[in-house]
């Protein structure tokens, strides 16, 4: 006889940690976005799948606070952060039709650079092709490295 194996493993709400980000002299709370970070398990396999099983819920917060932070987890590469987006919007797609000059990051074929453009170079507020007769319902940003200059 032949038993199987039951995984114990939950991605309920309750292995996360919700909070809203405070200001930055720390004397209130902000609106937006709402903050996700691990309560244990800080790996991008968890992510991935605490997205996947949770994206109605991820969908009602993004409605209610307008944006979602997903921060403390282990997305290390601009990879990892396709395969997190991806387990939550899995028809993302690969079409960029801004006007910033922008690049593929290498590796992956749905992640492109902020902007290809000299770091001393002043870049405009983001419109995010909202130009456009049918604008994307949703972007996804991610930060892998803290800024080295003042502004972004």
């Amino acid at each position: 006889m032949t038993s199987k194996v039951i995984s114990t493993t939950s991605f309920g709400l309750d292995t996360v940690n919700v909070s809203l980000l405070r200001s930055d002299d720390g004397s209130s709370w902000k609106t937006q976005p709402l903050v996700i970070t691990p309560r244990w398990e800080t790996s991008l396999t968890f992510l991935c799948s605490f997205l996947k099983s949770n994206r109605k819920w991820v969908d009602e917060m993004i409605l209610q606070y307008g944006a979602v932070l997903c921060r403390g987890f282990e997305v290390t590469s601009a990879c990892d952060f396709e395969q997190a987006v991806m387990s939550y919007q899995p028809e993302l797609s690969s079409t960029y039709r801004g006007t910033s000059p922008r690049a593929a990051i290498p590796g992956t074929k749905k992640v492109f650079s902020a902007a290809e453009v000299p770091t001393n170079y002043p870049i405009a507020q983001h419109c995010e092709m909202s130009f456009l007769p049918a604008p994307p319902r949703q972007l996804y940003f991610g930060c892998l490295k803290e800024s080295e200059t003042t502004g972004g």
